[in-house]
């Protein structure tokens, strides 16, 4: 559970994402990922949850 989300979220509630990296920086991804127990999406939430830790909005 990241930031209040919910273990379960509604299909109407998700959106698809889809973008390319080079095969190198998906391979590496997919090892961290495997390597830490956790799926891929779980890594890109907890990075991007850090990045907006380390890195807050300027109002």
């Amino acid at each position: 559970m990241m930031d209040g989300e919910p273990d379960r979220v509604s299909e109407r509630e998700m959106a698809d994402m889809s973008f390319k990296v080079r095969k190198e920086w998906h391979r590496e991804f997919k090892l961290r990922a495997l390597i830490d127990g956790i799926s891929m999406t779980d890594l890109l939430k907890r990075s991007y949850a850090e990045y907006k830790e380390n890195h807050p909005l300027v109002s």
